[in-house]
């Protein structure tokens, strides 16, 4: 009994001891390990062929181990003096990416999105969600 009590007092010593030591730091973040450009995943969890958009919205696919780049980038270029500007995630839930970009005169709207016929099992089979208590009363 005597050991688990000076136990406990131990390892209270050890949180707070721990927990001012933490709040005397300051939280900052290191910028000098970044990924060299942004990509944003637009796919489903399970998917086996991740779908991602970078950040001018090209979509990239076919990512070649090594060096950093993708076989196939798909885009759309209305006007080739555009700028990006921003760039956003609708929802978390909903893999839908807005690129904004603006030309002299033109404000350009990119939304690029995932669409499923249903949710696949992965043996080829699709599974369509239905309410198996439904009574019809």
């Amino acid at each position: 009994m005597k050991n688990a009590i000076l136990t406990l007092f131990a390892f209270q010593i050890f949180l707070t001891m721990t927990a001012k030591l933490c709040a005397d730091d300051k939280l900052t973040v290191d910028f000098s390990y970044q990924p060299p450009e942004w990509q944003i995943a637009i796919c489903l969890p399970d998917d086996p062929h991740k779908s991602l958009v970078e950040k001018s919205g090209k979509l990239l696919y076919h990512y070649r181990k090594g060096n950093r780049e993708f076989g196939t980038r798909i885009s759309v270029e209305v006007t080739g003096d555009a700028v990006w500007q921003n760039q956003e995630l609708v929802s978390p839930r909903i893999p839908i990416v807005k690129t904004y970009r603006a030309a002299d005169g033109v404000e350009i709207v990119e939304e690029t999105f995932a669409v499923t016929s249903g949710l696949a099992t992965g043996r080829g089979c699709i599974i369509r969600p239905t309410n198996r208590w439904w009574s019809g009363a």
